[in-house]
């Protein structure tokens, strides 16, 4: 597979940990977080009076330092991959937070708590009220407004291939960013690969070159269209 030149939207810590894996696989790769990580004062959480533990987030498991010999109930292979390299043995993987509702409400468990980012998309708490869940919010993700100065550049001269997106609030950022810098023409000769179908809705408006959504929400799934986008130029090279 032919490297190419990617631009990753994340926060900092999670764009640093992907960036890594790609330039492996020997791509060229540009940070460029459009969301910043802020970790919040609470108190302390004696996890030992609740049945399990729910994380949606990798930005809640950085912060908080969770380790745990309870069950952990998690969204995606990422976070599944965090927690087991923080030493967390039960844990309960689902794809989606719609899924990992259905896979809560099934357990036997019945009281939880749930560490959580300020802002969220899908209140779990409100979606399962046979449960007990407990909420702590342990960051806060603001919105970044500008895009440095060397990745202006870059897009101007047509130098990025492909631009990856995980959240919708991320795509959202990106997005007004890029028409706040009157940059919106640069897209044209670059690539938006998403997670889902909301993330890639959320960058929908720009004129991208082409743009296509993971056919699962998981990383694996969003690398995967790197290989196919690269088996493509290779044909029509």
């Amino acid at each position: 597979m032919s490297g190419q030149t990617i631009l990753l939207t994340r926060p900092q810590a999670q764009s640093e940990q992907l960036a890594a894996r790609l330039k492996n696989l020997g791509h060229t790769v540009y940070i460029c977080p459009m969301l910043e990580i802020e970790k919040c004062s609470y108190a302390p959480v004696n996890f030992e009076t609740y049945d399990a533990i729910i994380l949606t987030s990798q930005n809640a498991l950085e912060v908080s330092k969770l380790e745990t010999s309870k069950p952990v109930f998690c969204v995606g292979q990422a976070l599944q991959v965090q927690l087991k390299e923080q030493s967390c043995t039960n844990i309960i993987m689902a794809p989606t937070a719609k899924d990992l509702a259905d896979e809560i409400e099934k357990s036997a468990y019945r009281s939880f708590m749930y560490l959580r980012g300020e802002d969220i998309r899908h209140d779990l708490k409100a979606a399962l009220p046979g449960k007990h869940i407990e909420e702590c919010i342990v960051y806060k993700a603001h919105t970044l407004q500008d895009i440095p100065e060397d990745i202006q550049a870059l897009l101007q001269e047509g130098g990025i291939d492909v631009a990856l997106f995980f959240s919708v609030r991320t795509g959202q950022a990106f997005t007004e960013a890029i028409q706040s810098a009157g940059l919106t023409d640069t897209l044209k000769r670059t690539k938006a690969l998403c997670l889902s179908a909301p993330v890639l809705e959320s960058v929908s408006v720009l004129p991208w070159k082409d743009s296509k959504a993971a056919a699962h929400p998981d990383t694996d799934s969003l690398l995967s269209l790197l290989y196919i986008r690269a088996c493509m130029l290779g044909r029509t090279a």
